[in-house]
């Protein structure tokens, strides 16, 4: 029975605004419904990764998950509500990891111990490495390497692609965007799911997610499948320029100074890379001559850039003649004085 009252009770503390938010799907409501479904529902919407980094205010609005005064309660009796609520209720530690209250937070963050359901949450759960109270982020570190684990590459998708476009301007992790990475790069499954998306993805960032995901092994065996079907170009084109190199590079997330004249203090600072070699073994040549035909310039570019890296090696001389004859009538310039170079070494080698 007092379970039952308190219950009612928060269920009007924490009960949405009655406003329905143009940019998402109306929560369907219905007059039984609990509180907690109530909240639970609201995350589920969230389904737009897009999205995603905008969730924690709307569920704070939406729930009044924020520290305030309001009908005489002052706000440690609010913080104590919320504290108890949470306790009684621990399967909403996903919903109260977005609070107002870093307190409130990391005693979400406490309770997160299974797989977690639900994209959006382990995007927030991410968010929290980068906290501004840090035992808020030590929580999530506790709680990111409790969930990661167990958690399924389906529903870490999403929020991990996300996460890559977005988390590496975060500044208070400290060495929280590596730590992300190294977890992600271990997974084979996630691997694999973001590789996939990688192939089919028209969106912006993909190059990014693709670099990023490359200081796992992983990825390796998908580099040939992405050069050739890959539905951007400058994936099909990145993905080539690794299998030319025998190498992959990927962005660490920080930057280093590179010196342009050390005597008069002149720098620059750009972005820091990791590199490894490729763990598996191609046929290069079939790789870049399916390249050449490619309908796109920069890929036909790129594919120009391997025949004359590798012009000195005796495997590519007839690849190197059949593409000159082949591109001589493209029409683009990048195209055509890569051909050039590539006749003289034509004539070079005759």
């Amino acid at each position: 029975m007092l379970r039952k009252i308190f219950s009612m009770k928060l269920g009007q503390l924490f009960a949405p605004k009655t406003h329905t938010n143009s940019e998402h799907k109306e929560i369907p409501l219905s007059d039984d419904e609990s509180i907690e479904l109530r909240m639970l529902a609201f995350l589920r919407t969230r389904i737009d990764p897009a999205d995603f980094s905008t969730t924690e205010n709307e569920i704070r609005t939406e729930f009044r998950l924020y520290q305030r005064r309001y009908d005489n309660t002052s706000s440690s009796a609010k913080l104590a509500e919320d504290l108890q609520f949470l306790a009684t209720n621990s399967d909403l530690s996903s919903v109260f990891l977005f609070h107002g209250d870093g307190r409130v937070r990391e005693a979400a963050l406490g309770l997160m111990k299974g797989p977690i359901e639900i994209p959006v949450v382990m995007y927030g759960l991410v968010a929290r490495l980068n906290d501004w109270v840090p035992s808020v982020r030590l929580a999530a570190k506790l709680a990111f390497d409790r969930c990661l684990p167990v958690t399924s590459a389906d529903k870490l998708t999403p929020a991990v692609w996300q996460l890559i476009l977005n988390a590496g301007r975060w500044r208070r992790w400290s060495d929280g965007y590596s730590k992300l990475l190294r977890s992600v790069a271990e997974r084979q499954d996630l691997i694999e799911a973001l590789a996939e998306r990688v192939a089919s993805d028209r969106t912006g960032g993909t190059g990014m997610v693709l670099r990023t995901i490359s200081q796992s092994q992983h990825i390796d065996v998908f580099l040939e499948p992405l050069a050739a079907n890959a539905a951007q170009p400058h994936i099909r084109a990145l993905a080539l320029s690794y299998l030319s190199a025998r190498r992959v590079w990927w962005p660490l997330g920080t930057l280093k100074k590179v010196w342009i004249d050390k005597s008069m203090g002149d720098f620059r600072v750009v972005p820091d890379f990791g590199s490894r070699p490729i763990s598996v073994e191609v046929d290069l040549v079939e790789i870049i001559a399916r390249s050449v035909r490619d309908r796109s310039t920069i890929v036909r570019r790129e594919a120009l850039d391997a025949i004359a890296k590798h012009r000195s090696n005796v495997s590519f001389q007839v690849l190197m003649s059949e593409t000159v004859s082949m591109l001589t009538d493209d029409p683009n310039p990048s195209i055509r004085s890569r051909l050039e170079f590539l006749q003289n070494a034509v004539r070079v080698n005759h």
